[in-house]
């Protein structure tokens, strides 16, 4: 995508730029125009950290004014203290499954600090995620529950969420405990065939614990898949780690592999073309695994997609616009129906939100307190639906937009 200024949208167009030469390891031919303008966007994309360990290395004309650069440092010491204690919070528990024989996989967040980011503090985290065998899922909750952690309710049989989340008061970070990837929230994704990725782990170190691990592939397309799943809500952080997984741990890979992976995600043609976009958008040389000649695209068309790509940055919640897209193309009873299906979750996935729900007898006031909150979060967003009010439906034209980018890398 070109640097032109008018194409990146405003939102991370200070940003940009910088994390391009960034990732390129190399200092711009000039200062940014308004450095305040970079470090604010670059908090909300959450790169800040990525950042800061770069730019103060450039030449004094070329980096942020002194008070700002402090204010980034300031930041960057809080990430390294945050990071310290993440890692003995991961080492503790990959630690404690190992030790009870359980398979459980580190996943982004957790591994990519460690093996692709130069500094761990470089890559900030909101959880540690972990994949198990739904075999062993029962000997993992045990496991959290030893060292303290309280995990909320589910089941095997939720198709809402394959996941729990457990915390524990000692800890800063929530953990995900995954034993399925993928969710019939977004049924337009593809179901990944996860029998491959168990017999293709590999032995790696990851918070000082050996532990098996994804291949680089295999992240690489967990990385698409996670992308496409959240229609692109998601900050730049994101499309950093496939862009700096593809630049640092790439060369080896190849097509063959690559394209088996790709295959079995249901991302056979997906995976390559979004790997190719990402390192077009942050200046990074696509491996040669990832390279496939039999999609082109356009010189146009990529330029939409990769605007498309920025602008759901600004956004997080894709879930909820999905909501609200899908009601304003609906008509009356339609809407009712839809409406009824976003209160009448299953009651695995009610009673992880609502302690009531998780007796027989608090079931009806579990369900009547899902549909007041879901009133409160989404009354505004429907009345202006139905006042046809020109921002909502603005949003709603950029969210559709997102939802046709999707169906066109799965197509």
């Amino acid at each position: 995508m070109d640097a032109d200024a008018e194409q990146v949208p405003e939102h991370c167009r200070a940003l940009l730029p910088v994390l391009r030469q960034a990732v390129a390891e190399q200092p711009p031919t000039a200062a940014p125009a308004c450095w305040e303008a970079v470090f604010v966007q670059a908090e909300q994309q959450e790169v800040a950290a990525f950042l800061y360990p770069v730019i103060r290395l450039w030449p004094p004309a070329l980096r942020p004014p002194e008070p700002l650069l402090a204010r980034w440092r300031s930041r960057f010491l809080t990430a390294v203290a945050a990071a310290a204690r993440r890692t003995e919070q991961a080492k503790e528990l990959l630690a404690a499954l190992v030790a009870d024989g359980i398979t459980a996989i580190p996943l982004k967040g957790i591994w990519l600090a460690e093996q692709v980011y130069a500094d761990p503090a470089q890559r900030p985290m909101r959880d540690i995620d972990l994949l198990v065998q739904p075999t062993e899922l029962d000997r993992a909750r045990r496991t959290l529950a030893r060292l303290g952690y309280a995990i909320c309710e589910s089941e095997l049989s939720d198709r809402y969420d394959y996941a729990l989340t457990a915390c524990c008061p000692r800890h800063a970070l929530a953990v995900e405990l995954h034993w399925q990837l993928g969710s019939e929230q977004t049924p337009e994704m593809p179901r990944p065939d996860l029998s491959g990725l168990w017999q293709r782990l590999v032995p790696e170190t990851v918070a000082g614990v050996r532990v098996s691990v994804l291949t680089d592939e295999e992240t690489a397309v967990l990385l698409v898949y996670h992308a496409l799943h959240h229609a692109f809500a998601m900050p730049l952080r994101e499309l950093l780690d496939l862009a700096l997984l593809l630049k640092r741990r790439g060369a080896t890979w190849t097509p063959e592999r690559f394209a088996i992976v790709a295959a079995d995600w249901g991302l056979a043609r997906a995976a390559p073309l979004l790997a190719n976009l990402v390192s077009e958008l942050l200046c990074v040389v696509p491996p040669p695994a990832c390279v496939s000649p039999a999609l082109p695209v356009e010189s146009k068309s990529r330029q939409q997609v990769m605007q498309t790509m920025l602008a759901a940055s600004e956004y997080r919640n894709k879930l909820g616009e999905s909501t609200l897209l899908e009601f304003s193309r609906r008509g009356f009873w339609s809407r009712l129906s839809l409406l009824f299906q976003r209160v009448a979750v299953p009651r695995s996935y009610l009673r992880r939100e609502y302690v009531c729900a998780r007796s027989w007898l608090g079931l009806p006031i579990a369900y009547a307190q899902r549909a007041w909150d879901l009133a409160r979060q989404r009354h505004s967003g429907i009345w202006r639906i139905l006042r046809r009010d020109s921002a909502v439906t603005r949003r709603l034209d950029q969210v559709a937009e997102r939802t046709r980018l999707v169906s066109w890398f799965l197509r």
